[in-house]
């Protein structure tokens, strides 16, 4: 079961709010021209950073994904798409350099030809997207990054549902170390991202005393994301962008 959070179309947010977090999908796969559009956002060291890929389609989707996400900072702070720059965290999580109060945090995360981007005011979030038909060796990743309580929460499970458990369980972790802006450079076998009735929402606190809430969604029929946010008590509203022009 996975968290049933309304989902609808949208070219543009809504005020974002405190305790709102805003989801916002979007497809990768653009036209040509809109592409070429994109390319644009980006600045020299992103572009760099581009053309580093091996792949076409990796170098693609990159940015795609960064003007995205530039588009979408854009409308919240009233700046054009051109003028964001990014500076990044000690393990290079992006952040908007500011003095500004509130301050406005975000997160981002994209599979194949989807991306999924977050944001709220005076929070550290983060997110993570897979599709449900990912095929990885689950148990043998269980075994070596899961916690005694996911690991007992999976084998209870017939071996047609643990795939789906494990990727309900992953994007919960992954989420959980963009949020800290580690990745997945933590001990991942040490933090437990489940309750006892392995709750789509509910909250945590890890060793240093801070709550953070873990929210489980589906942006598609077959796809599953999880949300993790500081604090508690937020409220959720999802969009899937439609791009103008």
């Amino acid at each position: 079961m996975v968290c049933v959070l309304p989902w609808s179309t949208a070219s543009k947010p809504p005020a974002l709010n405190p305790k709102e977090v805003h989801l916002w999908s979007a497809s990768l796969l653009v036209s040509n021209e809109q592409f070429l559009t994109f390319e644009r956002c980006l600045d020299e060291r992103e572009l760099t950073r581009a053309n580093r890929y091996a792949m076409e389609t990796a170098r693609v989707r990159f940015i795609c994904a960064r003007a995205i996400l530039k588009h979408l900072l854009a409308m919240y702070t009233g700046d054009e798409p051109t003028s964001i720059r990014f500076r990044l965290g000690p393990l290079g999580k992006p952040y908007l350099p500011t003095n500004s109060t509130p301050k406005l945090h975000f997160n981002s995360t994209d599979t194949q030809d989807e991306a999924l981007f977050a944001f709220c005011l005076d929070a550290e979030l983060g997110v993570d997207i897979e599709y449900k038909t990912r095929k990885v060796n689950h148990s043998i990743i269980v075994n070596r990054k899961f916690t005694p309580q996911e690991i007992q929460q999976y084998l209870a499970r017939t071996s047609d549902q643990r795939r789906g458990y494990f990727l309900s369980v992953w994007t919960r972790k992954e989420a959980y170390g963009k949020a800290l802006g580690v990745g997945i450079k933590y001990r991942l076998n040490q933090v437990n991202l489940v309750d006892a009735e392995d709750s789509v929402r509910h909250s945590v606190s890890d060793d240093s005393g801070t709550e953070w809430e873990i929210v489980q969604t589906e942006p598609a029929d077959d796809m599953i994301a999880s949300v993790v946010t500081q604090g508690s008590g937020w409220r959720f509203r999802c969009h899937r962008l439609v791009l103008e022009g």
